[in-house]
């Protein structure tokens, strides 16, 4: 998105479970999927149950696909587990260029995975305009797994001492469960009117259980969030973040 002011910038962010490219029809058409992507016109993307190099889905390198389709050039990938012949995981598209932090291995009953990067948002290595960013996908069901998750993630995001950070990811969880609030107790909260806006599923959406979090830099200034109803895609809909951020 373009620059607002001279000291600010706006940045569209977007968090998807994309089912490994696979719509509603039960095809997997990474090109559908990123045309949804191309389509909401973000910055910033934050990607779950990404496949590659995966046999289900044709040995693709999903991500790196993603990135030449969709025109946003920076692009990371975070292994949770080993696929049939590939990794499975998560991923962050990007407009900025990224630097890859760490990846953050956590609990599950499949094993699951944060993934830490960094964008540069300035060209300029004096500016330091920089945006530190988290991608995950918490487990399922289980609530200790999502609060373990939930602490390793605060205690990583506690290192970058109020620079701009943003979370997104798949949770598995609703607004009001333990891990959203151990998360917004601590480093983390919820941009207004980013809860109770349901994602999932796609076809008919109930509940939400995909965010897009802000941490507490006193650089974050207007927000908004709303789901982009693309139905057929992924059995997720995409949830979408104008943020301001100010310099």
């Amino acid at each position: 998105m373009p620059e607002t002011a001279a000291e600010s910038l706006a940045i569209r962010f977007m968090t998807y479970n994309i089912q490994h490219g696979m719509g509603m029809d039960a095809s997997i058409d990474i090109e559908r999927t990123a045309a949804v992507i191309a389509d909401a016109g973000p910055d910033v993307v934050f990607l779950q149950e990404v496949d590659r190099f995966v046999s289900r889905s044709g040995g693709a390198d999903q991500i790196k696909r993603l990135a030449e389709l969709t025109g946003l050039p920076h692009a990371e990938f975070g292994r949770s587990i080993d696929l049939d012949g590939g990794e499975y995981g998560n991923g962050i598209l990007s407009r900025y260029p990224l630097r890859r932090l760490a990846l953050l291995e956590l609990p599950g009953e499949e094993p699951r995975s944060a993934l830490v990067c960094r964008a540069e948002l300035s060209s300029d290595p004096e500016a330091r305009q920089e945006l530190h960013l988290i991608a995950t996908h918490l487990d399922y069901g289980s609530e200790r797994c999502q609060l373990d998750s939930a602490l390793s993630i605060r205690q990583v995001s506690k290192l970058w001492h109020g620079a701009p950070a943003v979370l997104g990811g798949d949770f598995n969880a609703m607004p009001g469960s333990s891990v959203l609030q151990e998360l917004q107790n601590g480093e983390w909260r919820a941009a207004p009117g980013g809860l109770g806006i349901p994602t999932y599923p796609s076809t008919k959406p109930l509940c939400q259980i995909d965010y897009l979090l802000l941490n507490h830099s006193a650089r974050w200034g207007e927000t908004s969030v709303q789901a982009w109803t693309e139905r057929e895609a992924s059995d997720h809909l995409p949830l979408i973040m104008d943020a301001v951020l100010h310099f």
